[in-house]
């Protein structure tokens, strides 16, 4: 066995300052192993030990981090620099790691990362962040595990809490055949789901309700993401004790509004609508197609 072990301080790549950074391992042919793997990045760090075993071209990892992401980056591409700027943290959000995959033939030949490597990889982590900022609105918590095998992802148990809003989501994706699937349900806030619309009429219309309780929802998605035809959506919302205004200085209080709700094959369905405002009670039903 030939051991191995680093250590340094006050090192510089590039404009990332790594306060301390350690290592230490081992090679037992044919294994090589880094262990105890260590670096304080300014408030943050970084955990990391990795197994390579050179005659079965297999590669095992695990890792755990808490530093900031704008530290890197100078490695990013322009794109992602844009959208990693949208996101402030007051404390660096944590990830863990843990996986393997097969390396490639030990040739010259640059390895197809689709064909080759992506086939073998297995991940299974989890992230978190607190207090955040993102595109300038506060998010005070996001948390989510997931997967990776056979290229088939899957994001199960993500969290995500802005003051009333509180929402939780599973959902998966096939790289091989682009279908996925989720379920997103929980409670949306009106300040939380204002930012997104975009459309001068439909931002004007939303200014006319007053709400006193979040929307309450439970939906379903499932689709192919090369074809959109394919977009499948059911679900029920239920939204109680709002207002809407009807003429200047006047508005309507409702007590409550729910529905379900379907999109298939370009075709709305709105089923068992109910509003109700003391004694007045409508239930409604109706279907539209987008073709």
């Amino acid at each position: 066995a030939l051991p191995i072990s680093a250590r340094t301080a006050g090192l510089h790549v590039g404009k990332l300052s790594i306060d301390t950074l350690a290592a230490g391992g081992d090679w037992r042919a044919p294994r090589l192993s880094v262990k105890g793997f260590s670096a304080q990045i300014a408030s943050g760090r970084v955990d990391a030990a990795a197994e390579l075993d050179v005659a079965a071209r297999t590669l095992i990892f695990t890792n755990f981090s808490s530093f900031d992401p704008h530290l890197l980056a100078d490695w990013l591409t322009e794109k992602a620099r844009v959208q990693l700027a949208t996101v402030l943290w007051t404390r660096p959000p944590i990830l863990e790691i843990a996986g393997a995959l097969t390396v490639p033939s030990w040739t010259n030949k640059m390895a197809d990362w689709r064909d080759e490597i992506a086939p073998t990889v297995r991940i299974n982590g989890q992230f978190a962040f607190t207090n955040a900022v993102v595109a300038g609105r506060p998010l005070d918590f996001l948390q989510a595990h997931f997967g990776y095998t056979n290229q088939f992802w899957k994001l199960s148990d993500l969290e995500l809490v802005q003051r009333h809003t509180r929402l939780e989501f599973d959902g998966d994706a096939d790289e091989t055949t682009h279908y996925f699937n989720g379920h997103l349900r929980g409670t949306l806030e009106a300040a939380s789901a204002r930012p997104f619309l975009t459309a001068s009429n439909l931002t004007l219309n939303f200014d006319r309700f007053s709400f006193h309780q979040p929307l309450a929802l439970d939906v379903a998605v499932r689709g192919n993401w090369r074809d959109w035809n394919t977009l499948g959506v059911t679900g029920q919302a239920a939204l109680t004790n709002f207002s809407v205004a009807t003429f200047p200085e006047k508005q309507l209080d409702l007590d409550f509004l729910r529905a379900g709700f379907s999109y298939t094959n370009q075709f709305w369905n709105l089923s068992d609508l109910e509003l109700a405002q003391g004694r007045t009670q409508l239930q409604f039903d109706g279907e539209t197609s987008d073709a």
